[in-house]
């Protein structure tokens, strides 16, 4: 048997940082609420398009319906 090549990781996203940020809320408009959900939450844009307040339950701080 032959030896494995050796696997190199490579990062393809950078986290964001403070300048980022200000780009992205300063004009954000009435998108803003949209872009804060997806910076603290983690989600995908197209789940967190898909969420309704029926999908949130604020006593426990959770979604009640899984995402993709």
């Amino acid at each position: 048997m032959g030896i494995l090549p050796k696997v190199e990781q490579v990062v393809r996203h950078r986290p964001l940082n403070d300048a980022d940020l200000s780009i992205i809320f300063t004009n954000a408009g009435e998108w803003k609420l949209y872009f804060a959900v997806l910076l603290h939450t983690g989600l995908r844009a197209g789940d967190a398009a898909m969420l309704t307040y029926n999908n949130i339950d604020f006593s426990r701080k959770i979604f009640t319906t899984l995402v993709r």
